[in-house]
């Protein structure tokens, strides 16, 4: 198994993943990477049977209407350079596992740039209440 690296954050009271995930898109995080997009259907409990549909086939709108008010949301979204990964979104936390044209603070030591990562998130962080932030990276 390869290097991994993620970042979860717990929030502070619950969350519609569907809100949420419309939220970072509006601050700054993108569903298009490489005219792709990447998801996991409502459905999808246990597998993570990722799907990819082109850009211009996937309706957003049809997406989140899969969705109820409570069920995990899985996506990938990337920043405006393409970097990111797959965000998995929970009611109560999300995890985003940092998989997507990786940042290392050190490359010959592959110690990931978390501090790059938090702060494109911090749009989104500043606007809901957070109760714990952890960084993990595993090699």
């Amino acid at each position: 198994m390869g290097l991994q690296a993620s970042i979860d954050i717990q929030f502070a009271h619950e969350l519609s993943p569907k809100e949420v995930v419309i939220s970072l898109i509006n601050n700054g995080w993108l569903l298009d990477f490489e005219d792709y997009v990447t998801f996991l259907m409502p459905t999808d409990i246990d597998d993570y049977d990722w799907q990819m549909k082109k850009r211009k086939d996937f309706i957003f709108e049809d997406f989140l209407s899969l969705h109820s008010h409570e069920d995990r949301v899985g996506v990938v979204l990337v920043n405006n350079d393409n970097i990111g990964g797959e965000f998995l979104i929970y009611s109560s936390w999300l995890s985003f596992s940092l998989s997507i044209n990786r940042v290392y603070l050190f490359p010959e030591t592959k110690i990931v740039d978390f501090s790059l990562y938090l702060e494109r998130l911090r749009s989104f962080t500043e606007t809901v209440k957070i109760s714990s932030i952890q960084c993990e990276l595993t090699y």
